[in-house]
């Protein structure tokens, strides 16, 4: 492109100090061999967003900390991608001196940086005098960076970056967050998904998701979503869970953009393993991610506040027992339902149904099993030790032992609800419109059926209650209801705290919506009538996942004077299951509106949890006409 591309190597400080930081291990470093340099070269693209001038970025990479073996590999890797492309010219460095006057780049990039990167490496053994006179450049190399930025500049991050100057609060800010710890270590496999597949810097990955070795980090603040746009983020339904997880919510961005002042940010924790840097898919987006911090491309930073409907636990789900003709011969019952489910800090419930663990004593078949996670492996055993049941959690599945007897193998199965994504009928009021089409679901569904328009459409077609209930605008009497629901994953909440939600119909009668996976469902679970009708069973999916409500409601018939002759009852069917059966409802719920009537309208509750509802449409029932008389017997 006409571009004179040139690389510099400023000189630099060499320390053997260890100033703040994860770790004050240090790591031996290697230049990339030829070899190496020839496979990032074969992998690095060679087509990027034309510049707009001639482009110059500074690699820094001074690790007053832990210093990572890839740091080498990194600065070579940048430089080859703007070489080959044209994209930039490069300086790398570590000597923090390259910060007194950043006025011919058009980015900085932070690669693998550690502690206070803006000291030199030799601080620790300086004298006094020294000592301040480092200190007062540290400062004023601060003040540049900061400038430099919010002037309009580019600021881009890599992996370790986020473990460095935990003292400069502006720079927390800046970078979007501060390291705390990686339960991912270096050799563990992991699944990055693709968070947001119309942004340019991720679009060359087509939505598919990376699965490779490496290190994870999790985030502590100023980490927030509302703060930058995450565009890529762990797959914890592909990726085992490990000790040391502290976020309950199951939030690993992996790669997001943001603003600061005029200027652009990108970050991504892909970067600790040397093989990264030949991967053609990961260095595409460093390409893009970097064009996008010196001007080149245009990228929206708009935050998406949601975590993905995908929040999940590799763990968790349910199993079964496949039946072949060992294991008839054997005489183990053909079919065997374990739920795993986690309840934080690295603790585990399975939940064996089917399995009797006594035939001849006539035990129930209902068996729980509580477990730890150690090692990538949970060993579930029963209450105390005692049960002669166990089970063993892997990977690669999940086995149980009972006695002496031959382990059996369980398959984790993907169950849905059969009516999930039902398309109303014609003659159906759609009270939540939703489509499976991602195009139409940019802005979310319209919420102009209902009240409170505090409540947040989604860009999965769903929207998540805030700021109170939201009722219908219509009032309604016998009718048959549709809706979808998803509650979040909360591992180490309990009881009414765990996903809490509910539907009223008429205002009155609530059907409870919560995470009841596993449970041995009562009246306050998911399907229960509040503190009136226990589900018949429970047919609840994990957490993360959408589940369907099919409702048939018969409003009370009332006398002419409003008095009872006839109270409401109520079918529903949870993910085509079942689970409440003509119920009469002598009562209003705990929470309803005052009074009974032959009309009301649709409420679903917001109990302070992060639960969405999506594709809601109503049919109004006439088979059943109530003409109002006068009561026979007045009280």
């Amino acid at each position: 492109m006409g571009l004179k591309l040139t690389t510099l190597r400023v000189p630099t400080f060499v320390g053997t100090g260890c100033i703040f930081l994860a770790s004050c291990a240090v790591s031996s470093a290697a230049p990339p061999n030829a070899n190496d340099i020839a496979a990032i070269t074969a992998a690095a693209p060679s087509i990027a967003a034309r510049p707009a001038k001639a482009r110059k970025i500074l690699v820094y990479s001074r690790a007053n900390g832990f210093r990572h073996s890839s740091i080498e590999t990194a600065g070579e890797a940048l430089t080859i991608l703007g070489k080959k492309t044209g994209a930039w010219s490069t300086v790398v460095s570590d000597d923090p001196a390259a910060f007194e006057d950043l006025s011919s780049y058009d980015a900085v990039v932070f690669a693998n940086t550690t502690g206070y990167a803006l000291q030199p490496g030799n601080f620790k053994d300086l004298d006094e005098e020294g000592k301040k006179k480092a200190l007062d450049n540290e400062t004023r190399y601060k003040a540049n960076l900061l400038a430099f930025v919010n002037s309009g500049k580019g600021f881009a991050a890599i992996h370790a970056a986020t473990d460095t100057m935990y003292g400069w609060s502006e720079y927390g800010q800046m970078i979007g967050g501060y390291f705390d710890g990686h339960p991912w270590g270096s050799g563990d496999k992991v699944t990055i998904r693709v968070e947001d597949d119309k942004s340019p810097i991720t679009k060359g990955l087509n939505g598919q998701s990376l699965t490779f070795n490496e290190e994870i980090y999790q985030f502590r603040d100023p980490y927030k979503r509302t703060q930058q746009r995450v565009l890529m983020g762990l797959d914890m339904e592909k990726t085992a869970p490990k000790n040391g997880m502290k976020r309950t919510d199951n939030d690993f961005p992996v790669t997001w953009v943001k603003t600061q002042g005029a200027g652009r940010v990108f970050y991504s924790s892909m970067g600790h393993n040397e093989a990264l840097y030949s991967n053609s898919q990961v260095l595409g987006v460093y390409l893009a991610g970097i064009q996008y911090a010196i001007g080149d491309l245009k990228v929206d930073t708009t935050p998406i506040a949601q975590i993905p409907t995908q929040y999940s636990d590799m763990a968790m789900g349910e199993y079964a027992l496949i039946p072949d003709a060992k294991n008839v011969a054997a005489g183990r019952i053909p079919t065997v339902f374990v739920r795993i489910f986690p309840e934080g800090n690295s603790n585990y419930r399975a939940v064996l149904l089917g399995l009797n663990p006594n035939p001849t004593a006539g035990a129930p078949n209902r068996v729980e099993l509580t477990g730890t996670l150690k090692d990538n492996a949970i060993a579930f055993i029963g209450p105390d030790g005692a049960s002669d049941i166990k089970a063993n959690w892997s990977e690669d599945g999940l086995t149980i032992t009972r006695g002496t007897e031959k382990p059996m193998t369980l398959r984790k199965v993907d169950r849905t609800s059969p009516t999930l994504g039902q398309k109303a009928p014609k003659n159906a009021v759609v009270l939540l419109p939703y489509s499976s089409d991602t195009k139409s679901q940019l802005q979310g569904p319209a919420l102009t059926a209902w009240k409170n328009q505090e409540w947040i459409p989604l860009r999965d077609g769903s929207v998540q209650v805030r700021g109170g209930d939201n009722r219908t605008n219509e009032e309604f009497g016998d009718i048959k209801l549709h809706l979808e629901w998803l509650t979040p994953l909360k591992p180490e909440a309990r009881g009414q705290e765990r996903g809490n939600s509910g539907v009223y119909l008429q205002d009155r009668y609530e059907l409870q919506v919560l995470d009841s996976f596993g449970l041995d469902s009562k009246d306050n679970d998911a399907g229960g009538i509040y503190q009136i009708a226990t589900p018949l069973v429970n047919a609840s999916l994990p957490p993360g996942q959408w589940q369907t409500y099919d409702i048939t409601f018969r409003a009370p018939r009332l006398y002419a004077d409003g008095s009872v002759a006839k109270t409401p009852t109520i079918t529903v069917l949870h993910n085509g299951v079942v689970i409440q059966k003509d119920v009469a409802i002598p009562r209003s719920t705990g929470g309803a509106a005052a009074g009974i009537a032959a009309k009301g309208p649709i409420r679903l509750q917001d109990h302070g949890n992060p639960v969405r509802y999506r594709n809601i449409w109503v049919q109004e029932l006439t088979d059943q006409p109530w003409t109002p008389t006068a009561n026979p017997a007045p009280k």
